[in-house]
């Protein structure tokens, strides 16, 4: 069986996909998640992302069970980016 929804998530980044593209890690709580982006306004960010910052995102989730009902997978996949959340802000200004 596969559900899918949609989640508005703040999630932590961890790695950053080279040249803003493909999977990104990112930290929810102590969950890692690889996520794909499929947003264009991701190309648009202007500050430069590193491990820490943080991105307000609405993600797609969708998450395979088997027939114990137990999760066989989840993908995520970030539709949109609603904010930059710098962690250290002051410091780049």
């Amino acid at each position: 069986m596969l559900l899918n929804a949609t989640r508005r998530m703040i999630l932590k980044i961890k790695t950053v996909a080279p040249l803003m593209q493909g999977k990104w890690e990112f930290r929810h709580g102590e969950e890692v998640i690889k996520a794909e982006t499929l947003d264009p306004g991701v190309a648009t960010i202007k500050v430069p992302l590193v491990p820490g910052d943080a991105l307000d995102v609405e993600v797609q989730v969708a998450t395979q069970y088997d027939y114990n009902h137990e999760v066989v997978s989840t993908r995520y996949t970030i539709t949109k980016v609603n904010a930059v959340l710098l962690q250290a802000a002051l410091a780049r200004a």
